[in-house]
C-alpha cells in the first residue's frame, strides 16, 4: 500500500506556459511576427523549437543583446521560458544523475497484478473507476493514511498527470523532466527531458503480446508524442504531431492494439490575444500513430475547413477562421461499435456560415480511417460530466 501526494499553485505551474506572453509580444514580436520584407528575424514558429537556455543567452550576450538592454532579468527569463516552453535548467539541477537518492536496482517493467492506475482514465474506456482489489486499500483506509515519503522536484514544481504500474510511480516537473521513481521508497529509477512541459498524463503498455518490453507514452505543449522505455527511460522514438507553433497535448494518448490516439488542443486563444498575432489559425485534431515507430495513420481535424483571412485588426495583421475546438480531454474507446469518443473546446475565431457549430461537440472517430461525426453539442460540462443533446436520438446521457 502507499499514497502519493502532490500539491502545486496554479501560477507556478503555468510560468513556464504563458507568463511571458504578453513581455514578448510586446517586446519581440513587432519584428518575429512582421511579414515585412526588410525584416529578417525569425519567425515565433522557429524560436519555439530552441531551448529556453539558448533563447536566454541570446538575449543576454548573444546577437539580441541590444534590442533586449532594457527588459529586466526576470521579463528576458519569462520570455525564454515561454518561447522554450519549460522552466529554464541550464544547471542541469534536475537530472536524475545528480540525485542523491537513486534506486539500487532497477528490474524491468512488466505486467504486474500490483496497485496501480495507469492512463488519466485508468483503461482506454476511461472508466476512472479503480476496484478495490486493484488498489490495494478499502475505502475505510483512506482517512488513515499517512505520508510514507516525499519527492522534490529541483528547481522545479510538480506538474499536471501521473500513473502507477508495476511499483513505479511516473510524474514530471515544469522543467520537462519525466521521473519514474520506486513507489514503495521514492527512488528514482530515470529521469528524462523532454523537449517541453509535459502537460499529458501517462498511458504505459505493451506494443504487442509478444514484445515484452512496456513502453510509456505522453505528450508536451508543443504538440510532440513521445515513447520512450519504461524500464530505462530511453527515448524510442519522438513525433511531432502538427507543426502549429501552438499546439499542445494535454489529454493523455490511449493505446490500442498497436495504435497510440492522441488528442490535440492549443492555447491560441488566449496566448496569441495580442494586437500582434494574425489569429486564428489552429484546428484541434486527433492523431492516431503506430505505436512502435511513431509514425503517423491518419490525422482528424475537427474544423475540416482550412482557415482563411476574413479582415484585418487594428494593426494591419490578418484576421483568420474558422479556427478553434481543440481536442483537451483524453479520448474513450469505444470496441464494440468501432468508436472513439471526444469533445471539443470552443471556437477560436468563426466564420458567419455557422462552421463555429462543430465547437463543444461530442465526436465519434472511426479508429481505423479516422472519419468524424458530431453526435451533438454539449450543453452543460461540468468537471468532465456531460450533458448532450444528441442528433437523431431521442435520449441524452
Amino acid at each position: 500500500m502507499f499514497a502519493s501526494v502532490f500539491a502545486f499553485a496554479a501560477s507556478a505551474a503555468a510560468q513556464s506556459e504563458s507568463a511571458g506572453v504578453s513581455q514578448y509580444f510586446n517586446n519581440c514580436a513587432s519584428c518575429h511576427e512582421s511579414n515585412d520584407p526588410g525584416h529578417q528575424a525569425p519567425k515565433t514558429s522557429v524560436l519555439k523549437q530552441m531551448m529556453p537556455e539558448r533563447i536566454l543567452e541570446i538575449m543576454t550576450t548573444g546577437s539580441m543583446r541590444n534590442m533586449a538592454a532594457g527588459l529586466s532579468d526576470a521579463d528576458k527569463r519569462l520570455i525564454a521560458e515561454w518561447v522554450g516552453g519549460r522552466k529554464i535548467d541550464g544547471e542541469l539541477v534536475g537530472a536524475a544523475e545528480k540525485m542523491p537518492n537513486r534506486c539500487a536496482s532497477s528490474p524491468q517493467v512488466r505486467q504486474s497484478g500490483a496497485p496501480a492506475w495507469n492512463s488519466w482514465g485508468v483503461d482506454y474506456r476511461n472508466s476512472r473507476y479503480q476496484p478495490g482489489a486493484a488498489a490495494g486499500l478499502t475505502p475505510g483506509q483512506v482517512s488513515r493514511l499517512q505520508l510514507k515519503w516525499a519527492f522534490g522536484f529541483p528547481g522545479a514544481t510538480a506538474l499536471y498527470g501521473q500513473a502507477v504500474h508495476d511499483g513505479r510511480l511516473y510524474v514530471t516537473s515544469n522543467a520537462g523532466y519525466v521521473y519514474s521513481l520506486d513507489a514503495e521508497t521514492g527512488c528514482v529509477h530515470w529521469g528524462f527531458r523532454a523537449d517541453s512541459v509535459v502537460r499529458s498524463g501517462f498511458t504505459i503498455g505493451q506494443l504487442n503480446p509478444k514484445d515484452p518490453r512496456f513502453l510509456i507514452f505522453f505528450g508536451d505543449i508543443r504538440g510532440n508524442a513521445y515513447a520512450l522505455s519504461a524500464s530505462t527511460g530511453e527515448q524510442i522514438w519522438k513525433t511531432l504531431t502538427d507543426p502549429h507553433p501552438l499546439a499542445r497535448i494535454t489529454g493523455t494518448p490511449v493505446l490500442f492494439e498497436g495504435r497510440l490516439y492522441v488528442p490535440v488542443a492549443s492555447l491560441e486563444e488566449s496566448e496569441s490575444g495580442q494586437a500582434d498575432h494574425a489569429c486564428c489559425s489552429f484546428r484541434g485534431y486527433m492523431s492516431a500513430l503506430e505505436a512502435a515507430s511513431g509514425r503517423q495513420v491518419w490525422k482528424t481535424y475537427t474544423i475540416p475547413e482550412t482557415p482563411r483571412v476574413i479582415g484585418k485588426n487594428s494593426r494591419g495583421k490578418d484576421m483568420l477562421a474558422p479556427a478553434g475546438a481543440g481536442i483537451w480531454a483524453t479520448p474513450t474507446l469505444d470496441i464494440e461499435r468501432k468508436a472513439i469518443y471526444v469533445t471539443t473546446g470552443n471556437a477560436f475565431a468563426a466564420l458567419s456560415d455557422g462552421v463555429g457549430s462543430v465547437t463543444s461537440t461530442l465526436y465519434s472517430i472511426n479508429p481505423m480511417m479516422g472519419a468524424a461525426v458530431s453526435l451533438g453539442v454539449i450543453s452543460q460540462t461540468v468537471w468532465g460530466l456531460a450533458a448532450v443533446r444528441f442528433r437523431n436520438h431521442a435520449e441524452s446521457c
